[in-house]
């Protein structure tokens, strides 16, 4: 697909640990998620069962306000996962129809 099909997202994104990635849609507009926030990927997050399918990507904001909220909400499972730091946003699977 090209992108003026798709409402101008790619319709592949490829994820590089250690790069930063712009929100392109709004997913927590009180935590600060909002379009344009630009975070640095450190993790991705993959299914246990399905190692080819995404969970979650986990990001780190320059500002420690961004993403508090969904960081409290997932503490619990930072908290049982060595992997994930606790200055990290999780920022979960998106979908919407074009």
């Amino acid at each position: 697909m090209k992108p003026d099909e798709t409402g101008g997202l790619p319709y592949m994104l490829k994820l590089l640990v250690g790069k930063p990635y712009v929100i392109r849609t709004n997913i927590g507009i009180v935590d600060g998620l909002v379009n344009g926030a630009i975070g640095t990927l450190q993790y991705i997050e993959r299914d246990t069962d399905r190692p080819n399918v995404i969970k979650c990507l986990w990001l780190s904001f320059r500002s420690s306000k961004l993403g508090k909220l969904i960081h409290t909400k997932c503490n619990p499972h930072v908290c049982s996962n060595p992997e994930l730091k606790h200055d990290w946003v999780p920022i979960g699977n998106c979908t919407s129809n074009i």
